[in-house]
């Protein structure tokens, strides 16, 4: 009974951003605060971004409540005293190669699929 209890309190301890979960929502954050600052094709890639980085954390947790993760990143990038600039580069040049590398598969594909 006991082992049984500690499992159940253990699934409902809220979990704690892993870094990478951290790093990935500040991307989340700049992309879109950036993008609702700019033009209606800077506001679309924006959210382009967004999704990509979305799309990272919930490949490493679907249950992930961006709610509570968002706040998380935003007290450690205070804590941290991140400079959002600095940051804002870094994530555009991750998206960028993805993007680039996506584009680069792409063209790979439909080449073979050529007669």
């Amino acid at each position: 009974m006991f082992s049984l209890l500690s499992l159940f309190l253990m699934q409902a301890a809220p979990a704690v951003p892993s870094p990478a979960d951290l790093s990935d929502a500040r991307c989340i954050f700049l992309f879109g605060y950036f993008g609702s600052r700019g033009t209606p094709g800077q506001e679309g890639q924006a959210k382009l971004g967004t999704m990509y980085f979305v799309g990272k954390v919930r490949g490493r947790n679907s249950s992930t409540d961006f709610g509570k993760l968002l706040a998380a990143a935003a007290a450690d990038a205070k804590r941290a005293n991140v400079n959002a600039q600095t940051e804002g580069a870094r994530c555009e040049r991750e998206y960028q190669t993805a993007a680039i590398a996506l584009t680069e598969g792409a063209k790979s594909v439909n080449a073979r699929a050529r007669p």
